[in-house]
């Protein structure tokens, strides 16, 4: 237990510590910096953002799988341990995996265009 309290102390601040790197700064994607191309993950800052904000529909619109982050940390702290059956752990984290492909897709498309 006291490994798993470590780590998640360990992740909580690196997440925090990004997070407020990117208040304070104007950061910017770093795959849209250098490549020119969008990120799976480019907009959740400002969802997150948003959501700080209570902006639910704002939140949605920069990203839809903001939603799921909480899940996602979960499955960081607690090393894919965060429902009992394995095969729910599988499932959850691949429908997750799934959404953000089909955002992902669906952005990359109204990018180009």
């Amino acid at each position: 237990m006291k490994r798993i309290g470590k780590r998640a102390i360990m992740w909580l601040l690196l997440f925090a510590f990004l997070f407020l790197y990117a208040l304070i700064t104007d950061f910017q994607c770093v795959f849209l910096r250098f490549f020119h191309v969008i990120c799976p993950g480019c907009g959740m800052m400002r969802s997150i953002k948003s959501l700080l904000r209570f902006d639910l529909k704002g939140a949605f619109q920069y990203h839809p799988m903001v939603f799921a982050m909480p899940l996602v940390v979960l499955y960081i702290l607690l090393d894919g341990h965060v429902f009992r059956n394995r095969t729910v752990n599988i499932l959850v984290i691949s429908l997750i995996g799934a959404g953000f492909l089909v955002n992902y897709i669906v952005r990359l498309w109204q990018f180009t265009a």
